[in-house]
Protein backbone atom coordinates (compact mmCIF):
# COMPACT_ATOMS: atom_id res chain seq x y z
CA UNK A 1 0.00 0.00 0.00
CA UNK A 2 2.85 2.43 0.80
CA UNK A 3 4.64 1.56 -2.41
CA UNK A 4 1.47 2.25 -4.41
CA UNK A 5 0.99 5.60 -2.66
CA UNK A 6 4.58 6.65 -3.34
CA UNK A 7 4.39 5.44 -6.94
CA UNK A 8 1.24 7.54 -7.38
CA UNK A 9 3.08 10.57 -6.03
CA UNK A 10 5.91 10.07 -8.52
CA UNK A 11 3.44 9.61 -11.40
CA UNK A 12 1.73 12.88 -10.44
CA UNK A 13 5.13 14.57 -10.75
CA UNK A 14 5.59 13.25 -14.29
CA UNK A 15 7.55 10.03 -13.81
CA UNK A 16 6.66 7.14 -16.12
CA UNK A 17 4.80 4.29 -14.35
CA UNK A 18 7.80 1.91 -14.36
CA UNK A 19 10.18 4.55 -13.02
CA UNK A 20 7.61 5.72 -10.45
CA UNK A 21 7.23 2.16 -9.18
CA UNK A 22 11.00 1.62 -9.03
CA UNK A 23 11.59 4.87 -7.14
CA UNK A 24 8.78 4.03 -4.70
CA UNK A 25 10.24 0.59 -4.04
CA UNK A 26 13.71 2.02 -3.49
CA UNK A 27 12.38 4.41 -0.84
CA UNK A 28 10.26 1.81 1.00
CA UNK A 29 12.79 -0.98 0.88
CA UNK A 30 15.62 1.30 1.97
CA UNK A 31 13.55 2.32 5.00
CA UNK A 32 12.81 -1.33 5.79
CA UNK A 33 16.54 -2.04 5.56
CA UNK A 34 17.39 0.77 7.95
CA UNK A 35 14.84 -0.55 10.45
CA UNK A 36 15.72 -4.23 10.13
CA UNK A 37 19.46 -3.59 10.39
CA UNK A 38 18.85 -1.28 13.35
CA UNK A 39 20.95 1.40 11.69
CA UNK A 40 22.00 4.01 14.21
CA UNK A 41 23.21 7.03 12.29
CA UNK A 42 23.88 10.41 13.80
CA UNK A 43 20.81 12.58 13.17
CA UNK A 44 22.88 15.67 12.34
CA UNK A 45 24.71 13.65 9.67
CA UNK A 46 21.40 12.41 8.26
CA UNK A 47 20.19 15.99 8.03
CA UNK A 48 23.37 17.05 6.24
CA UNK A 49 22.74 14.31 3.67
CA UNK A 50 19.26 15.58 2.76
CA UNK A 51 20.38 17.15 -0.57
CA UNK A 52 22.08 13.91 -1.62
CA UNK A 53 19.09 11.84 -0.45
CA UNK A 54 16.82 14.03 -2.58
CA UNK A 55 19.05 13.58 -5.59
CA UNK A 56 19.26 9.83 -5.05
CA UNK A 57 15.59 9.19 -4.39
CA UNK A 58 13.78 11.70 -6.59
CA UNK A 59 16.36 12.69 -9.19
CA UNK A 60 16.91 16.28 -8.09
CA UNK A 61 18.37 17.98 -5.06
CA UNK A 62 15.96 20.03 -2.93
CA UNK A 63 16.18 23.80 -3.09
CA UNK A 64 17.53 25.87 -0.22
CA UNK A 65 13.95 26.83 0.66
CA UNK A 66 12.85 23.17 0.75
CA UNK A 67 15.81 22.25 2.96
CA UNK A 68 15.04 25.12 5.33
CA UNK A 69 11.38 24.08 5.56
CA UNK A 70 12.37 20.46 6.24
CA UNK A 71 14.87 21.52 8.91
CA UNK A 72 12.26 23.76 10.55
CA UNK A 73 9.77 20.87 10.74
CA UNK A 74 12.38 18.69 12.45
CA UNK A 75 14.03 21.28 14.69
CA UNK A 76 12.00 20.25 17.75
CA UNK A 77 12.84 16.57 17.53
CA UNK A 78 14.86 15.04 20.35
CA UNK A 79 17.53 13.93 17.90
CA UNK A 80 17.57 17.17 15.88
CA UNK A 81 21.10 18.08 16.95
CA UNK A 82 22.71 21.23 15.62
CA UNK A 83 20.82 22.22 12.49
CA UNK A 84 22.89 25.40 12.15
CA UNK A 85 25.42 23.39 10.14
CA UNK A 86 22.66 22.15 7.81
CA UNK A 87 23.56 23.11 4.22
CA UNK A 88 21.31 25.73 2.64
Amino acid sequence: MRIAALAGLFRRFGYAPDEADTRARRICLTQVGYISMRADEDFAMQMMRIPAYGLTFIGKAPSGEEIAAFAARHAGMDRAGDLAAFPA
